[in-house]
């Protein structure tokens, strides 16, 4: 041990420059940890505009055949919330459309579509297509 030196604990200087260290170390997580936060909430929107349209799809594939064809061509939009309900505070828009294939009587598409423009996240959109044949 040197001659002055304390044998136990830091000395202030060394204190301060070990603090400097962790706080510059610290700073460079921050911009990570915010692009981290705001990655998941950009893959929860996603996924929830995912399971809108699933939610519509299993709506026309609960339909019969007979009934689902008779409203093509047909299309729609609804303003939604996250949970699917129509009206109150919505963040998604859901369009769908019901076409019969060109040269194939027993086949039509379905084709579901749901955007968001929400703050903090960029705008998306989520598209779904499903075929149904009649037999």
């Amino acid at each position: 041990m040197g001659a002055g030196r304390s044998p136990r604990g830091l000395t202030l200087v060394e204190a301060l420059v070990a603090l400097a260290i962790f706080a510059v170390g610290a700073g460079t997580l921050v911009p990570l940890v915010v692009a981290t936060a705001r990655a998941n909430r950009a893959a929860a929107t996603r996924t929830q505009a995912v399971a809108l349209c699933q939610d519509r799809l299993e709506g026309f594939r609960a339909l019969a055949y007979g009934a689902l064809a008779s409203h093509s061509p047909a299309s729609g939009t609804e303003e939604v919330d996250e949970t699917g309900a129509v009206g109150g505070a919505p963040h998604f828009s859901r369009t769908w459309e019901i076409r019969a294939l060109p040269g194939e009587p027993d086949l039509t598409r379905v084709t579901v579509s749901v955007r968001w423009r929400q703050p903090g996240i960029p705008d998306g959109e989520v598209t779904l297509v499903a075929s149904r044949g009649r037999y």
